[in-house]
């Protein structure tokens, strides 16, 4: 999916004036619904579900984070987002590390897939202090 996006950033730059008269790009909208969607917990509200529906609606929405993370990740390496928004990503994830498992197992995930892309520029050590 990244490597379509990438291809629908370059032949799509433009769309029509959205707020204010600007044009507004594919790519800028793809950003915008992926930080949305890292935002945001997808978990509905499970008040009178029964345990098996609970359990199905919190999995389907481990599995949307995780796949958001990968995506993320995957445009990270297209070189849709820069890695300063990365490093944002993985605060972001720190944060709530003691808290939530799914938060850790989503910083795994995104560390294994661009961790060491993160590491080789020195500049790196600044973000990551």
């Amino acid at each position: 999916y990244a490597e379509l996006c990438l291809r629908l950033s370059q032949r799509l730059p433009d769309f029509g004036a959205g707020q204010g008269g600007k044009a507004i790009s594919f790519k800028k909208l793809l950003l915008n619904q992926c930080q949305e969607e890292f935002e945001t917990k997808a978990v509905k509200d499970t008040e009178g579900m029964s345990e098996m529906e609970r359990w199905g609606a919190e999995l389907k929405a481990r599995r949307r984070m995780i796949g958001n993370i990968l995506f993320i990740a995957e445009l990270f390496k297209k070189k849709m987002l820069s890695e300063t928004i990365m490093h944002e990503c993985i605060q972001k994830l720190f944060v709530h590390l003691g808290s939530d498992e799914e938060e850790l197992e989503a910083l795994c995930k995104l560390m294994s897939s661009v961790g060491k892309l993160l590491d080789y520029p020195p500049e790196a050590d600044k973000l990551m202090d």
